[in-house]
């Protein structure tokens, strides 16, 4: 967690960033678990790698978009 300036009435933004990229479960259609690759660009952003049937095929995509983006 980072800590932000102040807002105009003095209170202090707290702001959450993931330092790595991660996978994001989810349903699929036929109600099977698929995962998103999630990791962050350059400018902070969340971008995808992609969504795959696997935790772990979505926990490379992200780690190979994080290195390539290096």
């Amino acid at each position: 967690m980072t800590l932000s300036p102040r807002t105009n009435d003095g209170q202090m933004i707290l702001e959450v960033r993931r330092a790595m990229g991660y996978a994001k479960r989810r349903t699929g259609k036929d109600g099977k678990p698929r995962y998103t690759a999630v990791y962050l660009d350059l400018r902070g952003s969340e971008r995808s790698a992609g969504t795959f049937a696997s935790e772990k095929a979505a926990n490379q995509a992200w780690q190979k978009a994080e290195v390539e983006q290096r």
